[in-house]
């Protein structure tokens, strides 16, 4: 074994593929709540789906933060580290942002016989060449901005860092949630910014050491996770919206930084699972599509015990990620096609 293993944190593989299922259960459950927005009434389908997001809200901050956890306060020189951080997710971003624009154009004209080129253009402008898309995008930034960072980090002690991180993060959440915040209306480079926070908090997190009561850190975010399902109920109700999705909201910060903290001040050993973790980069590219074809087979096939969402959720996520993991995999042992995952 190796020393980088013998120092690696194994807890934080394990939350990586953990967060990474947490996306697929959003992107999953959404339809349940996003129906009932659409005009449908409120039924048990929905409370199991609006119940499977409100635990999942956290999976972009664990992202962000294990950027942060891994990229900053490091002594690489600027151009030392877009070399080498940006040729390993912009080559996959362009190839992923073509091929999920060829299958939104086949979608398309398969539904109106034409292919609206606008469209497609404007949504690589907007940042989006497909809805998942949106958080690579964003990443760019955070990469853009890395070095930079690190020349401010550098010269802060722990204290200071925390002040900075927990500062920036307080300051984005409470904007959003009193005078909201959308994508839309802010060009995709920009995107990060409300998520410099999180990406500090991460680098924060690998300075401490500090002994935390795990079994209080974990009940933080059933709490938070709870709270957010109640709250989203009440708020569906009589409002009609989901403020309490955002990954800024207060309640998913701490649910966030809860679990993050749960993970990386563990020490789980590496297992299988843990070992899935380097197949989450790609996974996150690759699960939208694989997510649609199978929202689109079981609306085709009318296997009616998959309408049922307390079934039909849990096998669309295990399916979706089983079959992520294996186009990944496969990726991965060719020569050609890996540097694309």
């Amino acid at each position: 074994m190796t020393e980088s293993n013998l120092n690696r944190n194994y807890s934080l593989d394990h939350l990586r593929v953990l967060a990474t299922i947490l996306v697929i259960c959003v992107h999953s459950s959404g339809g349940y709540v996003l129906s009932v927005l659409d005009g449908q009434k409120i039924d048990s389908n929905f409370y199991v789906g609006n119940w499977v997001d409100s635990f999942s809200r956290v999976c972009v901050p664990i992202f962000v933060m294990l950027s942060g956890y891994f990229l900053l306060d490091n002594q690489q020189k600027p151009i030392e580290f877009y070399k080498k951080r940006f040729s390993k997710i912009l080559i996959p971003l362009i190839f992923w942002s073509v091929l999920y624009t060829i299958y939104s154009g086949l979608k398309f004209y398969y539904l109106n016989r034409s292919i609206d080129f606008n469209l497609l253009l404007d949504s690589w402008i907007k940042g989006k060449p497909y809805f998942h898309l949106w958080y690579m995008y964003m990443l760019l930034g955070l990469y853009a901005v890395s070095p930079w960072i690190n020349l401010v980090l550098k010269n802060l002690d722990n204290q200071k860092l925390g002040l900075l991180g927990f500062g920036l993060l307080f300051i984005s959440s409470i904007y959003v949630t009193f005078y909201g915040y959308s994508k839309e209306n802010v060009f995709f480079a920009f995107w990060f910014i409300p998520y410099l926070g999180y990406f500090v908090v991460g680098c924060f997190f690998s300075r401490i050491n500090r002994k935390l009561n795990s079994i209080l850190l974990l009940l933080l975010y059933l709490v938070c996770s709870v709270t957010i399902f109640a709250l989203t109920n009440v708020s569906i109700e009589n409002k009609h919206s989901t403020p309490f999705y955002s990954y800024l909201n207060p309640l998913v910060v701490v649910s966030s930084l809860s679990l993050f903290l749960f993970f990386s001040l563990g020490r789980l050993s590496r297992n299988h699972f843990s070992e899935l973790s380097v197949y989450t980069f790609g996974v996150y590219f690759v699960h939208a599509g694989i997510l649609d074809v199978i929202g689109k087979m079981m609306f085709f096939t009318k296997i009616q015990f998959l309408d049922n969402a307390l079934l039909g959720l849990p096998i669309k996520v295990f399916v979706t990620f089983v079959l992520s993991f294996l186009v990944v995999k496969f990726f991965r042992q060719n020569s050609l096609l890996r540097r694309f995952v």
